[in-house]
């Protein structure tokens, strides 16, 4: 009796397995959530504190304002009214509405590269949609590097 030996066809069972990887990876992509919208009846304006101006473009905004040192973090409070509602838009993630006033709390590492202290004058705007911050009066060893 004679042993005939099969031997596969590399390029079929090559292609037989990137089919079974692109169907398996098609399933599982269909699990997920096509949109992440609120329900109707829902305006993304109720999910924000900061009302229906969310939306809306901002007017350009330059305020000064002073830097305190709040549980050993420097923090603006920024008057709404001043001019802190339209700095809302440019500040989600980093700042927080508390009663009238717009707060933002700089981290650390920034404090130290701007030379802050306590009670330091600075700078805040919303030029290019971004919410930028400038120190005015910084320490007296401080020098800008840019």
């Amino acid at each position: 009796m004679r042993l005939i030996a099969i031997t596969p066809d590399w390029e079929a069972v090559g292609a037989l397995f990137v089919a079974t990887l692109v169907v398996l990876w098609s399933r599982r992509r269909r699990k997920r959530p096509v949109a992440t919208t609120p329900p109707k009846g829902h305006h993304r304006a109720e999910y924000n504190q900061a009302g229906p101006k969310l939306g809306k473009p901002s007017k350009p905004v330059s305020l000064e304002v002073r830097a305190f040192k709040v549980g050993g973090k420097f923090t603006l409070r920024i008057p709404l009214e001043a001019g802190g509602n339209e700095l809302i838009r440019c500040s989600r993630g980093i700042a927080s509405i508390a009663g009238e006033d717009l707060k933002v709390t700089i981290p650390d590492w920034l404090g130290d590269n701007m030379g802050l202290e306590e009670g330091s004058l600075v700078r805040v705007d919303n030029e290019d949609g971004k919410f930028n911050i400038t120190a005015i009066e910084a320490l007296p060893s401080y020098t800008r590097r840019n």
